[in-house]
C-alpha cells in the first residue's frame, strides 16, 4: 500500500492521527444494495434496463450523473435535478431498513476510546444524513456531521474544508476514511491521509487505483490506526 505524492507531504509514520472524517454512505452504512434498489427502480419507470450491483461499483461516482449516463439513461428527457429529488426521496424511504457495516459500532468506540476526534462528512443531503445517524444511535460519537445542503451531491470539498477550518485540525493529524474516488479526492485536495474500504459503493479495484491503503474491512482498518495514531492507542481487538 502506497501513498501518493501530494498526500506524504509532510505526514511520516510516526505523525499520530487526531482527528478522523468518516464517510457515511458505503462506509458506516452498509447501504450499496439499498442505492441501487432505487435508482433500478427509476430506470424502470423510463425503461432502461436494471444494472447489477457488480456494474454500479464499477461506474458509480461524482457527478453523479454520469451513473445515469453509463447506463443508458437519457437525461435530456428529464433534468438530472428532478431526477435527483427522485432518488433520495425514494432513498429515504427506504433509509430506516438500511443497516451499519457489522463492525462500525466497534470501530467507532475503539476509535473514541483513543481520545480522536471523529466527525462525518456526506455528499447526502445534510437532513437526511443527521436522520439517518440519529436512527442509528451513533450521533454521540461525532464532534460534527455535515451533510449537503441540497439533493445534487455536490460541495464536500468545500465543507470539507470549512469542517477543517472549524475543528483547527492539521492536515498531517487528519485522515479521511471513505469507499469511494470521491472521498480520495476530496483528501488529496485538502492535502489530508485517506483511507478507503472496499465493501461499499466503488469495487476494490477501483481503490487502488488512488495509491492509498484500501482494507476490506474496519478490522484491518483498527490495525492500521493503532500503528499510526499515536502512541497511547490501545491494540486493536
Amino acid at each position: 500500500m502506497q501513498y501518493s505524492a501530494k498526500l506524504v507531504v509532510g505526514i511520516d509514520s510516526v505523525t499520530p492521527i487526531k482527528t478522523i472524517i468518516w464517510d457515511w454512505n458505503g462506509t458506516l452504512l452498509d447501504d450499496a444494495s439499498i442505492g441501487l434498489e432505487v435508482l433500478n427502480s427509476i430506470f424502470a419507470d423510463y425503461d432502461v434496463a436494471p444494472i447489477t450491483l457488480a456494474r454500479y461499483r464499477e461506474i458509480y461516482g461524482h457527478p453523479v450523473q454520469q451513473i445515469y449516463e453509463k447506463s443508458g439513461f437519457d437525461l435530456t428527457k428529464l433534468s438530472f435535478e428532478a431526477i435527483s429529488a427522485e432518488w433520495h426521496r425514494r432513498y429515504l424511504q427506504r433509509l430506516e431498513s438500511s443497516a451499519l457495516h457489522s463492525d462500525t459500532n466497534d470501530t467507532l468506540e475503539f476509535v473514541h476510546s483513543n481520545g480522536i476526534t471523529q466527525t462525518i462528512l456526506s455528499a447526502l443531503p445534510h437532513d437526511i444524513l443527521v436522520r439517518s445517524v440519529i436512527h442509528h444511535r451513533l450521533d454521540r460519537f461525532f464532534t460534527e456531521i455535515q451533510g449537503i445542503a441540497d439533493s445534487l451531491s455536490r460541495g464536500k470539498l468545500e465543507n470539507g474544508s470549512k469542517m477543517m477550518g472549524r475543528l483547527s485540525a492539521l492536515p498531517e493529524e487528519t485522515v479521511i476514511v471513505g469507499d469511494s474516488t470521491h472521498d480520495a479526492e476530496v483528501a488529496h485536495a485538502l492535502g489530508t491521509r485517506c483511507y478507503l474500504v472496499s465493501r461499499g459503493f466503488e469495487s476494490r479495484s477501483r481503490l487502488e487505483k488512488h495509491g492509498v491503503p484500501v482494507f476490506d474491512n474496519f478490522v484491518a482498518l483498527r490495525l492500521e490506526l493503532s500503528a499510526v495514531a499515536g502512541k497511547e492507542t490501545r491494540t486493536a481487538q
